[in-house]
């Protein structure tokens, strides 16, 4: 099969996606926050959503990114994250759009820190947290929750 860079490039989001859900161990009936709505983090809702995920949330610094994941996916829930909310105040209101059911699964799209932090204090008690976003070489997380909630932290190569 012949394909142009352009169309590969099109591509690579929902391959990137896909593996992420895969080797995340998404299942159906799985409560799903995906991190950052960018073009990896849109496909790895989209993708959660065919598989049945419920409840799905999505969050991002970007309130048009969010109202263009609310057209993609009209059942998803989505919260816009702000500079001064901490880890803790993020997981208190992804709970509170869930109404209590805490992520079994965050898909960490963005990289950055107090994203992955944030995903880390939302997902519930032996939940598990994916990084599909590229950040830098060394990042802070919250090890002490990671370790006391028994949180599964994985990575993409």
């Amino acid at each position: 099969m012949d394909m142009s860079f352009e169309e590969g490039a099109l591509l690579e989001p929902l391959a990137v996606a896909l593996a992420g859900m895969q080797r995340a161990g998404v299942h159906l009936g799985d409560s799903v926050m995906v991190c950052g709505a960018g073009p990896i983090g849109l496909m790895s809702m989209l993708c959660c959503e065919s598989a049945g995920a419920s409840p799905l949330v999505i969050t991002d610094i970007d309130e048009k990114r969010l109202q263009f994941a609310r057209e993609l996916c009209p059942r998803v829930k989505t919260h816009l994250v702000t500079r001064e909310q901490t880890p803790e105040m993020l997981a208190e209101a992804v709970e509170k759009l869930t109404e209590g059911e805490r992520p079994q699964v965050a898909l960490e799209c963005t990289g950055v820190s107090s994203s992955i932090s944030g995903a880390i204090h939302s997902v519930k008690f032996g939940g598990k947290v994916f990084v599909i976003g590229v950040g830098r070489d060394v990042i802070d997380i919250p090890f002490m929750r990671l370790s006391t909630q028994e949180v599964s932290l994985g990575g993409s190569s």
